[in-house]
C-alpha cells in the first residue's frame, strides 16, 4: 500500500511547487470490511499517511460507509419514499450489520424487483447530504452517530491542526 502513499505525497508536493498551497489536508476513505470495533484499521492508515508532506486522516467506516446510511432512516426515506422501509437496527448499532451495502441494495429494491430506484454507491453524496440536514445533527445527534462516524467526523474536524 505504500505505493499510492509515496504517489499522494508526490501529488501534494507538485502542487506545492507549483505555487497552489491550497492543499491543507487529505482525506483517505476505506471501508473497514470487517469489525473494527476501536478503530485499529483507521490508526494503520493513520500511520502510513504520517509521511506525507500535509495532515491527513484516515476515514474508516466499520464494515462498509454503508452501515452509517443504514443508521438515519429519515434520510434515506428523503431520498426515495419506498427506501423508508430500510432496516434500521433498532439496537443503533448498524456497524454489527454484516453486509450493509447489500442489505441496503436488497431492502431498496421495489417490492416488483423492478432495480430501478434501488441504492448504488453513487447514491451516498445525496444521502450524506440528507444526514447533515436532520434536526440537531451537530448537537444531540452527536454521541450517537455510530462509533466509526464519530471517529470520522472528530478526524475531519481536526486537519489542518497539525
Amino acid at each position: 500500500m505504500r505505493g499510492w502513499v509515496n504517489a499522494m505525497s508526490d501529488a501534494v508536493k507538485a502542487r506545492a511547487a507549483s505555487g497552489n498551497r491550497d492543499v491543507i489536508g487529505v482525506l483517505v476513505h476505506r471501508d473497514a470490511d470487517t469489525a473494527d470495533p476501536v478503530g485499529r484499521l483507521a490508526e494503520e492508515l493513520n500511520g502510513q499517511l504520517a509521511g506525507l508532506p500535509v495532515d491527513a486522516r484516515a476515514i474508516v467506516p466499520v464494515q462498509e460507509t454503508e452501515a452509517w446510511w443504514l443508521a438515519y432512516p429519515a434520510a434515506l426515506a428523503a431520498i426515495r419514499s419506498w427506501w423508508a422501509k430500510a432496516v434500521h437496527d433498532p439496537s443503533g448499532d448498524t456497524e454489527r450489520i454484516a453486509g450493509p451495502k447489500e442489505l441496503l441494495q436488497r431492502q431498496t429494491r421495489r417490492t416488483t424487483g423492478d432495480s430501478r430506484g434501488q441504492y448504488v454507491e453513487s447514491d451516498s453524496r445525496a444521502i450524506a447530504a440528507q444526514i447533515v440536514l436532520l434536526p440537531g445533527w451537530r448537537g444531540s445527534w452527536r454521541g450517537q452517530a455510530p462509533p466509526s462516524l464519530e471517529r470520522a467526523l472528530q478526524a475531519v474536524e481536526s486537519v489542518g491542526d497539525s
